[in-house]
């Protein structure tokens, strides 16, 4: 921001591109950008907030489901989790049953669970992540999430979920993602 608003001292008006995306990626950078910069209006957050809906969850395949119905906690989850994932897995992590998944441990920093045939293990105080799907060995390297382990954050609790992803986006580097 520093070059920004040296640029804008010295100019009457600083101009941004934003590269489009069908997605509509740029409509929603911009505003985040706007809002960064203080100057963003409530319609600009209801833009926004009608653009990550759509991208969430579809024109129609969630059935009217809108982030309004969601509690601020599911939200957040929803949000990180794009960070760490994409859209297509975060939608697939979301359909799994409850009844194909079983958590095992839930308690301080373990989580471990049982979806189908795999398994999920997370220690959040010694930043490790395991798991044994082909797609989660795919994404490994790149440290990018799986519908299985979407499915297990959605399903313990809203904090917990939100102090796992916060630290995988903050401290990255300092996570380990293994393969059973």
């Amino acid at each position: 921001m520093p070059k920004l608003e040296e640029a804008s001292r010295k100019t009457r008006k600083v101009y941004g591109y934003f590269n489009n995306h069908f997605h509509g990626y740029a409509i929603e950078n911009c505003i985040e950008f706007m809002q960064m910069l203080k100057i963003a209006e409530r319609k600009h957050e209801e833009i926004k907030k009608r653009i990550i809906e759509y991208n969430l969850y579809g024109a129609s395949e969630w059935g009217g489901l809108k982030i309004e119905n969601l509690s601020d906690e599911k939200s957040l989850i929803w949000q990180l989790l794009l960070k760490v994932t994409d859209l297509n897995r975060i939608r697939r992590g979301v359909r799994i049953s409850d009844k194909e998944l079983r958590i095992q441990e839930f308690s301080g920093d373990i989580v471990k669970a049982r979806i189908k045939e795999y398994t999920v293990e997370i220690n959040l105080k010694k930043r490790v992540l395991r798991h044994n799907c082909d797609d989660w060995r795919k994404g490994i390297e790149e440290k990018r999430l799986c519908k299985h382990v979407v499915k297990v954050l959605f399903s313990i609790s809203p904090e917990m979920a939100q102090r796992i992803l916060k630290s995988m986006i903050e401290e990255k580097d300092k996570w380990s993602f293994q393969d059973f």
